[in-house]
């Protein structure tokens, strides 16, 4: 489970409202992505039948490459959550400890809890978004090294995830418009 739900904060000049966190440690979403291009790479063969993962697998010397495509997935999937996170600071967050409130650097979002839906939906957003993540970066990645055919594989199931994420988020904000 990569959410949280935390409690309303007042202090003295300042409230800050009841919210959900969805966060993802980096690290572990870069991992998940090598793991993935790598077991993809040993499928793609040169002439000489030999599997290409120098040339297509995601390895440590593209980590910083990955994490800027980690970094602009979090923001453009962040966007979709714009309308229920009024009154958050810094909704959206990247390679973050949240001033040591989380375990490792994580990225995310985070958004009003108005505590008036079905609790239900949590784990299927929290999972939705996650794969949102990987193939967002997947996609990216896979233009990056001339790969077309996995471009649009991966594009195509960002953006019916990302659907699907926006169809069940709907449901966070129905409460909130009655």
């Amino acid at each position: 489970m990569s959410y949280e739900i935390i409690a309303e904060v007042t202090t003295e000049g300042s409230e800050e409202p009841a919210k959900i966190r969805f966060s993802y440690p980096t690290e572990a979403i870069i991992n998940s992505l090598q793991l993935r291009t790598h077991y993809r790479a040993k499928m793609i063969k040169d002439n000489n039948g030999e599997s290409q993962l120098d040339d297509f697998a995601i390895g440590s010397d593209e980590k910083d490459m990955v994490k800027e495509m980690l970094e602009e997935g979090i923001y453009e999937i962040g966007t979709a959550f714009f309308k229920m996170a009024d009154g958050v600071d810094n909704s959206i967050f990247f390679d973050s400890d949240l001033e040591a409130e989380l375990d490792a650097k994580s990225s995310g979002f985070e958004i009003v809890n108005r505590q008036a839906y079905n609790s239900n939906l949590l784990p299927a957003i929290d999972k939705k978004i996650l794969s949102c993540i990987r193939y967002f970066c997947l996609k990216k990645w896979w233009a990056a090294v001339a790969s077309p055919d996995d471009v649009t594989t991966n594009t195509n199931e960002y953006n019916s995830l990302l659907r699907d994420l926006k169809n069940l988020s709907f449901q966070l904000r129905k409460p909130a418009m009655t």
